[in-house]
């Protein structure tokens, strides 16, 4: 088996695009899907009521953010930052092009079939998506798996980490397909409560975070000076959420499958979660000050800084949640785990790829190049994040303390500021790529216009 150099554009000469088509389905999937629907749902349930219909956009909503946004923006910068932190060429870049194009057709074939599935063809298409994204999510455990199984090896953390998420995603997607399958079948469109909890777990806890500790575990000491720890504490906590992650999702599996729910392995799973989390944290040294960034980047630094706090927030109410059910001898509540999956979504996800991207994504660095950007831009982000998080949380937790339209004006609230945020940073990307496109056009006219044997003089930065 041979690998090859990732495919770039024309414009490759000095920054590879693997990554640009998956950041931007990113940013397209969650303003005209996910983040919208954020702030429709409730407004429409103030207006007119939840219905089945607002079930049924509900769940495309969570799976939009889940698989849509978050998930298109790991595949790609994973494609992009994976070659560079195991000093290993991408493998099997030839599968790249068809992972985006099976990932967009199964978000886009399960966001136009669910909500109208009880009428054919939309039904057999709700079905089909959850294949389309399992073979998409497959070619990426391919390439993923195989780019860093010389670091995996060698037990870079972050490479098990990549690993791992790479390896449920392939879980979530495959749950996803059988069930939504199944739901084709009996004619019916709106996954049970507990199906779609077992597939958000792993997408959430296995994917999602797995992905961020790897680049964090990586970047945070640079970035705030911090020691970096041995590799055996990092690879025991890494173990240690496995392992809490596997009982959870097996228990999720068997309360589908047979019930009834194995409520004493789904908490032991939950709480073993919560340490890991906890503990994976501390490796980062997110409560130092970020002397390692320029003055430029150093804002972008209080976003990190609030997904590591948003972090402790989700794994300390997780592990509280889980003792409390133990305690009562009962299932985690709904409200609770509800409430942990959207401080993770919305604090920690969203929050670190609204700062990573900035931080990281070559359209961001050559834009800090031509002008730095305002420190209103990092702050301002970071803390409208932070209320959205803490709104959206608050009114799960509290709605039995909230009337039906409190309840919903705190969700249209966080939706809208959550909106905003991607609204703002999908604009200054889109500039950002302008200026890059103009960095390159000048760069290669330059090189064209040098004669042979002759070096370009340098670039003088104020042009």
């Amino acid at each position: 088996m041979t690998t090859t150099p990732a495919s770039s554009d024309a414009g490759g000469l000095f920054v590879e695009r693997t990554h640009l088509p998956f950041v931007v389905g990113a940013f397209v999937i969650a303003l005209l899907g996910g983040f919208s629907l954020a702030l429709a749902l409730p407004i429409d349930a103030l207006i007119k009521g939840v219905s089945l219909s607002w079930v049924e956009h509900a769940q495309v909503h969570g799976h939009l953010q889940a698989v849509g946004f978050a998930g298109f923006f790991i595949v790609g910068v994973s494609y992009r930052i994976s070659p560079r932190f195991t000093a290993s060429p991408l493998a099997h870049p030839r599968l790249v092009a068809p992972s985006f194009y099976l990932l967009g057709a199964g978000v886009l074939a399960r966001f136009v079939g669910q909500p109208v599935a009880n009428l054919e063809p939309f039904g057999a298409l709700m079905a089909a998506s959850g294949w389309l994204e399992l073979a998409g999510v497959a070619c990426f455990a391919l390439i993923t798996l195989t780019t860093i199984s010389s670091a995996r090896l060698r037990g870079d953390p972050t490479a098990l980490l990549f690993s791992a998420g790479a390896v449920w995603f392939l879980v979530a997607a495959l749950l996803n397909a059988v069930w939504l399958t199944e739901l084709w079948l009996d004619d019916r469109t709106i996954l049970a409560g507990d199906r779609g909890a077992a597939i958000l777990l792993p997408l959430f806890f296995g994917v999602h975070l797995s992905f961020i500790f790897g680049v964090a575990l990586r970047t945070f000491p640079v970035f705030f000076a911090a020691t970096r720890s041995s590799l055996r504490p990092q690879q025991a906590a890494i173990a240690l959420a496995q392992l809490g992650l596997l009982l959870a999702t097996v228990a999720a599996v068997v309360d589908v499958a047979a019930g009834p729910r194995p409520w004493l392995l789904e908490a032991s799973g939950l709480t073993l979660v919560g340490i890991a989390l906890i503990w994976l944290t501390l490796f980062t040294g997110w409560w130092r000050s970020p002397i390692r960034l320029r003055p430029g980047s150093q804002p972008f630094a209080l976003t990190l800084q609030l997904a590591m706090v948003w972090c402790v927030v989700a794994a300390a109410l997780l592990i509280g949640a889980s003792i409390s059910a133990v305690g009562d001898g009962r299932a985690v509540e709904f409200a609770t785990f509800d409430a942990v999956r959207h401080v993770i979504g919305l604090g920690v996800v969203t929050t670190a790829i609204v700062g990573m991207a900035q931080l990281i994504l070559p359209e961001f660095a050559g834009e800090r190049l031509r002008r730095p950007p305002g420190a209103w831009r990092g702050t301002g982000l970071a803390l409208a994040l932070a209320a959205a998080t803490a709104l959206r949380a608050s009114a799960r937790l509290f709605e039995d303390q909230l009337s039906f339209e409190a309840f919903h004006w705190l969700m249209s609230i966080a939706g809208t500021l959550a909106l905003a945020v991607i609204v703002i940073l999908a604009y200054y990307f889109w500039r950002a790529l302008r200026g890059m496109r103009d960095i390159i056009q000048f760069t290669e006219e330059r090189v064209r216009n040098v004669a042979p044997g002759r070096r370009a003089p340098p670039i003088d930065p104020r042009s």
